[in-house]
């Protein structure tokens, strides 16, 4: 079945403080995994708010995660500080992390 998306948001809280601990000049951190059966998309940056941007929105029976919204596809900023989690039914949860 794969972590819930809250379990992963806790690991992404964990990973993302000792990050900023190591690297504390960052400026983004995006990322994409899956574990087979949900999609998780992360997106945190501590400037340039509207350079580093992510995106979910449903086009046809898929979901997708892009930087900028493609060609007519209706999409849906994901704020800062935000892991989206979309399991095989596509539906899409958000979870603040941060």
């Amino acid at each position: 079945d794969g972590a819930s998306g809250e379990e992963v948001a806790e690991a992404t809280r964990r990973t993302e403080a000792q990050i900023r601990e190591e690297f504390p000049g960052y400026t983004a951190l995006n990322f994409l995994f899956t574990d087979g059966t949900r999609l998780h998309a992360f997106r945190q940056c501590l400037r340039d708010e509207t350079y580093y941007t992510l995106y979910h929105g449903r086009v046809g029976r898929s979901v997708l995660v892009c930087s900028q919204p493609i060609g007519g596809t209706v999409a849906t900023a994901m704020e800062n500080g935000t892991l989206a989690t979309v399991g095989a039914n596509l539906a899409v949860h958000v979870t603040r992390v941060r």
